[in-house]
């Protein structure tokens, strides 16, 4: 399914016949360009926890994942994001607390995937990161996201 929406969004072609493949013409801007409206926010809620251990699965999201892949400050609070299937496992079992928001407490994006997936240290992948955030008002974490996909691509 998702080739044939790429193949739809005029991002490449599928060639082959039983043992398919996709192919790519454009340059890896043009293809972000053309497929960047089709994706969306990888976030599906949010939530403020009191951490008391690490979450294994989690990884570094917001403004500490952004500083790691760009100039900008991580700021004092820590993010992290998780499958919303682990998610749902850790609630049940009584490891996440959700709170209201205090000083102490970790933001927790609760994704529609599993985030570690896509990236082999403790950081959400860029691309991830970009859709997660690319409506974040503060022109600074806008300029800066749009500085990491300029250095990837």
């Amino acid at each position: 399914r998702c080739a044939v929406e790429l193949k739809n969004a005029d991002a490449c072609t599928i060639v082959g016949g039983r043992s398919k493949y996709l192919k790519f013409s454009k340059t890896k801007r043009e293809i972000w360009e053309t497929v960047k409206d089709y994706l969306k926010t990888p976030v599906k809620k949010t939530e403020w926890l009191f951490l008391t251990e690490n979450i294994d699965k989690a990884r570094i999201a917001g403004l500490g994942a952004l500083s790691y892949y760009s100039n900008i400050s991580k700021g004092d609070i820590e993010s992290f994001a998780i499958d919303s299937k682990v998610y749902k496992e850790l609630r049940g079992r009584g490891k996440i607390h959700p709170t209201i928001y205090n000083e102490h407490d970790v933001r927790l994006e609760i994704w529609n995937y599993d985030p570690a997936v896509l990236t082999r240290d403790n950081f959400v992948d860029p691309f991830s990161l970009y859709l997660s955030s690319e409506y974040d008002p503060d022109e600074r974490i806008q300029i800066e996201l749009e500085n990491m996909i300029n250095r990837i691509l």
